[in-house]
């Protein structure tokens, strides 16, 4: 029999299935038959069913009544799916009220661990695709994913979906990190990078790639992705690879692992030759004007050194193979760090 062409009636769920025998197999199916209409149907056919299904969508990501069980990954996932189809193909007017309903079941403590990270995994879903047009909630995003990270006695399930959350946001919207948030993001994410959970340290590699893009950024254009124009120091840059270098022989580190910080390494090494600005060094008797000279003469000088400011990279290509040939050829380096 050939699978029936989606209708309106797929974005409206039947309650009554819910807390029922085989509800889960039901509710995976709603969802899946959701994600294809809002694929396919007009959008005039879309918009009179969006507020209700964005209630539903939302009640099924945070287990509220009637959705009682907490959801597992492939229901979360749809859901994220599904939220991300609604506000691309229909009314975006309720992203910014859903995000916020997300972000306060995700930091509340007295919610469940699974409820807490089907909300943070939504998050990181719809503000890796709109984070430019909700940009007020990265630095609140940004405090709660380290908050959660940092409770040690915390799932480690958890602390990684606050981190992947954050470094989707950043990927996005990460150009509205304050420069304080940028420096508390990036000292967490150092320690996260020694942490016991291995998928914690995934997860912070994950977030500093993000953080320090190895790309020229260009200024954002109505609703595009804004991502972070953070730029690391060379002895900043030295520091973190040195650390995950060293990491490299960690008795407990596995595969995934390994290459999820050779590519942080690789990323790291690259951001250093993007080019930045760069003032031109000028002798100080180059830069003081004579007694005689009238102001004028001093305005004109000013704006010249001005327009001689030059975009550099950080590293010479040469400098950035001669820091990672460094690694290979120390007599103490192992063979997993090579």
């Amino acid at each position: 029999m050939p699978p029936s062409k989606p209708s309106e009636s797929d974005l409206v769920i039947d309650q009554s299935k819910i807390g029922t025998d085989g509800s889960d197999i039901y509710l995976f199916q709603f969802l899946s038959g959701a994600v294809c209409a809002l694929k396919t149907l007009p959008i005039d056919e879309i918009k009179p069913q969006i507020p209700t299904l964005e209630s539903t969508l939302i009640s099924i990501a945070l287990s509220s009544a009637p959705f009682t069980t907490p959801a597992g990954r492939p229901i979360r996932s749809l859901v994220a799916r599904s939220m991300i189809l609604v506000f691309g193909r229909g009314e975006s007017k309720g992203l910014f009220d859903t995000v916020n309903r997300l972000l306060i079941s995700a930091g509340d403590p007295k919610e469940k661990d699974a409820v807490r990270i089907s909300a943070f995994y939504c998050i990181g879903e719809l503000m890796g695709n709109y984070g430019s047009q909700v940009m007020s909630f990265m630095v609140e995003l940004s405090i709660l994913a380290i908050k959660v990270y940092r409770s040690t006695s915390g799932n480690p399930l958890l602390r990684y979906h606050a981190l992947l959350a954050l470094s989707r946001a950043i990927s996005s919207a990460g150009r509205a990190l304050t420069d304080q948030a940028v420096k508390d993001v990036h000292k967490n994410m150092r320690s996260a990078l020694l942490d016991k959970a291995l998928s914690v340290q995934r997860a912070a590699a994950s977030v500093l790639i993000g953080l320090y893009p190895n790309t020229v950024i260009p200024p954002p254009s109505g609703s595009g992705p804004a991502p972070s124009t953070a730029m690391l120091s060379h002895v900043e840059m030295e520091s973190l690879i040195a650390q995950s270098i060293k990491s490299f022989d960690d008795p407990e580190i596995d595969t995934t692992t390994r290459l999820s910080l050779a590519n942080l390494v690789g990323h790291l090494l690259s951001s250093s030759q993007v080019p930045r600005s760069v003032a031109p060094s000028t002798s100080k008797a180059a830069t003081t004007s004579n007694s005689t000279q009238s102001q004028d003469d001093s305005l004109s000088v000013g704006a010249k050194v001005q327009q001689e400011i030059i975009a550099k990279p950080l590293l010479s290509p040469r400098e950035m193979l001669v820091s990672l040939g460094s690694w290979m050829n120390k007599q103490a380096t192992t063979r997993k760090q090579r």
